[in-house]
Order: structure tokens, then C-alpha cells, then sequence
């Protein structure tokens, strides 16, 4: 075995995914996965494909393109469009997002090249300020749309709590429906997908609140975590331990906690703060922030403690009587981020059991 490795669980993956699209269905909503942070894996896309979401969703065109060639459709390229990228999106792409009236041109142009239509959804920002057309705003932008023949608007969404931590409630939710009316009213395009948000929304479902009209959610960490990213609490009935982090032991040393000298700038620019507990045993491992930030893990061995990390090691202290000896592994549970960080290494081996 090769390590550092994370482990990746198909049928606890699979558990999380058919939970949540079951539960979206009850009040018609349909689910995109999103494949991101497993790098468009396509072994975990067919998993969520068996559970039933009806697409699947990733933000990097590289990652859509792996997924294309293994014979898996209906695919969602989620960052909004780059023109570097029109071309390819056209060959690959089932459904792109869309904010830039510019990039709508270059889209129906390469269409009209290809002999074919492309279909987009337009993001309305609510609220949160990352990506979209602000809400109060569109009826302008819709005024500026020019006439597009080779572009089928097939519906509009929406982004909350990634960048400005807007949490998702039923006011903030019915102002996409708002805007759906708009495209009614101006365009006279019945809007077929209203995408109410990410993991975030999931709240709103659990809870009965999610306003009708909202038909689609776009699920990523809720299918791989199980996780309610508002809260940061677990989704009822869904695993949490979906990914399990293993890394080696290449050191143990019992040593002093806190330094004997004068301390500066450690190598990321951050000054140390350490706390003394005295002497005590501590592992250093072959991981390190240039896999994962230390601050993203958690020891399955509750008597470990993570202390920190440099770009190629993690420290760990360990208690007295510990039984671990040089050679051995540590387990680890992630959270998003380190899950993102991990499956991103070329360092870290993937096994998906």
C-alpha cells in the first residue's frame, strides 16, 4: 500500500445520495450531483447516477470532458462559462451557466458553427454577491439579451452561503421565482429549471419550507459528507465518514512542546503559537499542507491530537502510553475542504472501495 491514501466509500456515497434525492423528490425537486470535489470521478458519478439524480454538475471543463468520454451524460458545467473555453463547452457541455450577455454571443455563435443549440442557465445572484445577474437588476439585462437562435434558455439559479455566507430562507428563495416571472413577462419564456441553490438549500427541504416553483438543487457536499453546510451539522440518517484520510508515521519522538529559543516566521508567514504541555510523544507524518490543511482533519484515535503541519509533515501528539510505532498509519475524517484538498493532490492515493 502507498500512502498518504483517502478512501473512499461507494455504497456510504451512494446511502447519502439516495437519501437526499429521495427527500427532494417528495416536494419536486430534482437533484444535480455534484462531482467536483472528487475531480468528476466517474466511478462515484455512476454511483450518483444509481441513486437518481438527473444530471450530473462540475465546475472545471477538464472534469467534463472525463466524464463525457466514460459515457456519461446530461452533464452540468457549473462555473459560469469562460471564453476560453466556448468551444469545448459546446462539444461537451449539456447545460452551461451564464451571467454575461458576451459570453450568451460567443455560446450562440459557436453553435451556430457546430450546427447545433446550447443550453444555459442563467444565474441570478440574490444576495450572496458571488456570481449572477443581481435580482434587482434584471430587467435591464433581459432589455440588453439580443435575439440568439442557436441558445435555448432552460432556466435560471442561484448561489448562496459559498462567498458571502448568505443563508438560504423562503424570502431570499421566492425572489428567483420573482425573477422567473420576469423572463415571462419580458421574454415571454417559460423558465423550466428554477435552481434554488447548493447543500446549503437542504435545510429548507428538511424543514418544509423550500417555496413551490424551486425544482432543482445542485448537491455536492450533502451527497459526499452528508453534511448541512449552514449548521455544519449532519444531514439526518446519511454518513459523515464517506472519506477516510490514511497517513504514515516517519517519526516518534518524545519532546519538549514548546520551542527553547526565540521563535519567528514559520514557512507559510505565520508566527506559532504554542501551547506547553509539557514533554510528550510526538508523530510526525508524510502529509502535509501541500495535500491537506492540518486544521481540516480529525483523528479517528480520540487520544490524537493534530498540532499542525509544514508543507511535507503533519505533527501529531500522542499520550504516553500510545501503541503506535514508526511505519504505522493514522486515520483521519475530513471536512469539505479537506476532502477538496486531498482528492486534488496527485500526492494523496485514491482507493475507492
Amino acid at each position: 500500500m502507498r500512502y498518504p491514501c483517502i478512501k473512499i466509500s461507494k455504497s456510504k456515497i451512494f446511502d447519502n445520495a439516495k437519501i437526499i434525492v429521495d427527500k427532494c423528490k417528495e416536494i419536486g425537486i430534482d437533484v444535480w450531483g455534484v462531482t467536483k470535489v472528487c475531480c468528476g470521478d466517474p466511478t462515484i458519478a455512476n454511483i450518483m447516477n444509481d441513486a437518481g439524480v438527473v444530471a450530473l454538475a462540475d465546475s472545471r471543463i477538464r472534469n467534463i470532458v472525463r466524464l463525457n468520454k466514460a459515457n456519461l451524460n446530461n452533464l452540468v458545467l457549473l462555473r459560469i462559462a469562460m471564453m476560453s473555453e466556448i468551444d469545448l463547452i459546446i462539444q461537451y457541455v449539456d447545460i452551461c451557466l451564464v451571467s454575461e450577455i458576451k459570453i450568451l454571443r460567443a455560446l450562440n455563435k459557436a453553435a451556430n458553427f457546430y450546427k447545433t443549440q446550447q443550453k444555459v442557465m442563467i444565474m441570478i445572484d440574490v444576495g450572496d454577491l458571488r456570481e449572477g445577474v443581481y435580482y434587482k437588476r434584471v430587467t435591464k439585462f433581459l432589455s440588453q439579451l439580443p435575439k440568439m437562435n442557436n441558445i435555448e434558455i432552460v432556466g435560471i439559479g442561484t448561489n448562496l452561503t459559498c462567498f458571502g455566507g448568505v443563508v438560504p430562507t423562503v424570502e431570499i428563495s421566492q425572489r428567483l421565482i420573482q425573477v422567473a416571472q420576469l423572463f415571462k413577462e419580458v421574454l415571454n419564456i417559460d423558465i423550466k429549471i428554477l435552481s434554488g441553490g447548493n447543500s446549503s438549500s437542504l435545510g429548507l427541504v428538511w424543514q418544509n419550507k423550500m417555496p413551490a416553483g424551486i425544482n432543482n438543487l445542485r448537491i455536492g457536499e450533502g451527497i459526499m459528507l452528508g453534511r448541512d453546510t449552514v449548521h455544519q451539522g449532519a444531514i439526518e440518517n446519511t454518513h459523515n465518514d464517506t472519506f477516510i484520510l490514511q497517513a504514515e508515521i516517519i517519526e516518534l519522538k518524545y519532546k519538549p512542546s514548546i520551542p527553547d529559543d526565540k521563535t519567528g516566521f514559520d514557512a507559510f508567514g505565520n508566527i506559532p503559537v504554542f501551547k506547553d504541555i509539557g514533554w510528550h510523544y510526538r508523530a510526525l507524518l508524510a502529509i502535509g499542507k501541500q495535500d491537506v490543511f492540518p486544521e481540516r482533519l480529525v483523528p479517528i484515535d480520540k487520544s490524537l491530537k493534530v498540532l499542525g503541519a509544514s508543507s511535507d509533515h503533519l505533527l501529531v501528539s500522542m499520550p504516553n502510553n500510545h501503541v503506535y510505532t514508526v511505519g504505522d498509519t493514522i486515520e483521519f475524517t475530513l471536512d469539505y475542504v479537506g476532502v477538496l484538498n486531498t482528492m486534488t493532490s496527485p500526492y494523496v492515493k485514491k482507493i475507492i472501495i
